[in-house]
C-alpha cells in the first residue's frame, strides 16, 4: 500500500491556514507546515523528493503538508509526476480573488492599484489554472473547495474530513468580505473582468456544493480544462526543429553576440553589426553599453549598467522613424529578446517601477510606439502598443493592446528569452507574449484606443532605455534581438526559440 501524503494547497491569503491548521488537530497525522528551512521545506518549497523520502516513510501515519508556494515555480501535474510513488490527496481551496488581493494589500504585499492589481490576476489566473488543468488526469488525487463554502458550513469540511479520513476540528471565522467595502468600485470590477473565467470554472468544479450556497457568478463564461490547456500552448505537438532566422522570410533586424566587435572586457561599444537584410547600425555615439566578453553560455553581450554619476541611460538606437512603423501602426510583427535583469545594488538608483528593454517612444514620451519593459517590483515582464498619448495617464492605461507577464516568471540574475508576437486576429486578441516556449500572456486590443496608423515618432528603435523617462534605464545584460516584420506562425517562432535556448544553454 502506498503511503498517503495530503497536501494543502491555494493562492496565498486564500484560507489554507485555516484549512491546514483544522486538518492538523487530527494528532494521528504528520503535520509539516511552510517554513524557511525545516527537514521538508527549504525557502518555503519543497525539497526534492528523494532528500524528504527518509522523513515521509518514517511517518507512522499519513502525513499533512502545506507547500502552497510550489505553485509559484510549477505546476500541480508536476506535482503528481514527483510523488508518483505516494497516494498523493491534494485539497486545493480558492477564495473570492477580490478578497484575496485585500488581503495581500493589508500584508503590504500588493498594492491598491490598477497595475499591482492586474499583475494579481494574472498570478492567481495562472496558479488556479494549473489545478484546472490537473483535474483531467487526477480528479482522483484532487479536492477542490470554496473557502466561502467551508467558512459559511461546517458540513463541508465534515465531508472532506470523511473523504480524507481524518478526525479534523473546523476552526473557520464567518467570512466578512470586507474587501467589496474597502475597495474601490473600478479595483473590484476590473479583478472581477479579469478573473471571471478560472473562477467561474472553479466554481463547476468544486468537489463539494452545498445547495444553500448555489449561487451561479453572473455573466461569467465557463471554459474547459481542456480549452484552458489548448489556449496554454505549452504542451505542443508540432515537430520544430532549430530554425535559423535568416531561413525565414522577413526578417528585419538580427542583433546577435557574434557581431559584437572584440572590444576590451568593460569598453562601450562603438556598434552592433546588423546581421538582418537591412545592415542597420548604431546611429547614436554616446552613453553606449558596455562589452562583455563571456557571458550567456561563454557567449559576448552588453552590459547596461547605468549609475547617477553618468547623469545619463546606456542605450542604443537603431534606424530612424520611418524605419519602425509597423511596430505600432497596427502592422504584424515578431521580436524576440535575450536578456538577464540584474539589480545593482550600490548603484541601483531607479526605484521605478519599469525597466525599458526595448522601445520606439520619441523623446516627449507622447507616443505611438511600442514597449517591452521589466518590472523589477513583480520580477516579470510587460508589452505594450501605445497610441499618440493626450493626457497624463499611464501609457499602460492608454494602451491599445498590453500583455502583463505573470508574477516571478522572470527573476533577476536568469538568462531568458521573451518573444513577442502581434497579429490581426477576428477576436482581436492580437499581442501574444512567450517566456522560453511559455506562453505567459495573451492581450486583448483596447477598444478606446486605436493603432497609430498616421502619426510619427522621432526615433529609431531604442535598447536598454526610454528618453523621454530618464528614471527607467535598464539595468542587466543584453545578447541577442531578432525582429521579423511578420507574425510568424507556431512553427517558426518554436524553431527560433529552439534555436536560442541551444545557444544561450537556457532550460
Amino acid at each position: 500500500m502506498r503511503m498517503r501524503l495530503i497536501m494543502v494547497m491555494g493562492v496565498q491569503r486564500s484560507g489554507t491556514t485555516a484549512l491546514f491548521q483544522s486538518f492538523s488537530r487530527d494528532l494521528s497525522l504528520v503535520s509539516f507546515n511552510e517554513s524557511k528551512a525545516s527537514e521538508v521545506f527549504n525557502n518555503f518549497m519543497l525539497r526534492p523528493e528523494p532528500k524528504i523520502r527518509p522523513t515521509l516513510l518514517s511517518a507512522p501515519g499519513q502525513v499533512l503538508l502545506k507547500p502552497i508556494s510550489e505553485t509559484k515555480k510549477r505546476t500541480v501535474t508536476d506535482l503528481f509526476e514527483e510523488f508518483t510513488d505516494y497516494d498523493l490527496q491534494i485539497v486545493w481551496t480558492y477564495r473570492d480573488p477580490v478578497n484575496v488581493f485585500y488581503s495581500m494589500t493589508q500584508m503590504g504585499w500588493r498594492r491598491q492599484n490598477r497595475v499591482s492589481s492586474k499583475f494579481f490576476s494574472r498570478d492567481w489566473n495562472r496558479r488556479n489554472r494549473f489545478l484546472l488543468e490537473a483535474i483531467s488526469e487526477y480528479r482522483s488525487g484532487l479536492m477542490l473547495v470554496r473557502y466561502e463554502d467551508l467558512a459559511a458550513n461546517p458540513a463541508v469540511f465534515d465531508q472532506l474530513c470523511l473523504a480524507l479520513n481524518i478526525k479534523g476540528k473546523y476552526l473557520y471565522r464567518p467570512d466578512s468580505s470586507v474587501a467589496r467595502k474597502e475597495l474601490s468600485g473600478n479595483l473590484i470590477a476590473q479583478i472581477d473582468r479579469d478573473t471571471n473565467d478560472i473562477l467561474s470554472e472553479l466554481y463547476r468544479q468544486r468537489s463539494y456544493k452545498p445547495a444553500e450556497f448555489e449561487h451561479q457568478p453572473v455573466n461569467f463564461k465557463s471554459i474547459s480544462p481542456k480549452e484552458i490547456t489548448s489556449k496554454q500552448e505549452e504542451k505542443q505537438t508540432i515537430a520544430a526543429k532549430e530554425i535559423l532566422p535568416s531561413k525565414i522570410n522577413n526578417l528585419y533586424l538580427w542583433l546577435k553576440p557574434e557581431d559584437l566587435s572584440d572590444h576590451p572586457e568593460g569598453e562601450a561599444i562603438s556598434d552592433w553589426k546588423d546581421a538582418g537584410p537591412n545592415n542597420f547600425s548604431i546611429v547614436q555615439g554616446n552613453s553606449n553599453p558596455q562589452y562583455t566578453k563571456n557571458s550567456a553560455n561563454n557567449l559576448p553581450s552588453l552590459h547596461f549598467m547605468n549609475i547617477p554619476a553618468d547623469n545619463s541611460s546606456k542605450y542604443i538606437e537603431f534606424g530612424t522613424s520611418d524605419d519602425w512603423r509597423f511596430l505600432y501602426d497596427g502592422g504584424e510583427f515578431t521580436v524576440f529578446v535575450v536578456f538577464k535583469p540584474s539589480s545593482l545594488t550600490e548603484y541601483d538608483w531607479n526605484q521605478h517601477l519599469w525597466t525599458t528593454i526595448l522601445t520606439t517612444m520619441n523623446v516627449q514620451g507622447r507616443g505611438p510606439g511600442l514597449q517591452i519593459l521589466w518590472a523589477k517590483e513583480y520580477l516579470s515582464s510587460v508589452v505594450m502598443l501605445v497610441p499618440q498619448l493626450k493626457t497624463k495617464m499611464s501609457a499602460i492605461s492608454q494602451s491599445v493592446v498590453s500583455a502583463i507577464c505573470p508574477v516571478n516568471l522572470h527573476p533577476l540574475g536568469e538568462w531568458h528569452i521573451l518573444v513577442c508576437n502581434h497579429k490581426q486576429t477576428v477576436d482581436h486578441k492580437n499581442l501574444t507574449v512567450y517566456v522560453d516556449n511559455q506562453l505567459a500572456e495573451i492581450g486583448s486590443q483596447n477598444p478606446n484606443y486605436k493603432y497609430a496608423k498616421n502619426s510619427q515618432i522621432d526615433g529609431g528603435l531604442i535598447l536598454g532605455a526610454n528618453l523621454s523617462q530618464p528614471e527607467t534605464p535598464f539595468n542587466g545584460q543584453m545578447a541577442e534581438v531578432i525582429v521579423f516584420s511578420e507574425a510568424l506562425n507556431n512553427e517558426f517562432r518554436l524553431g527560433v526559440t529552439r534555436y536560442l535556448k541551444k545557444k544561450y544553454d537556457i532550460q
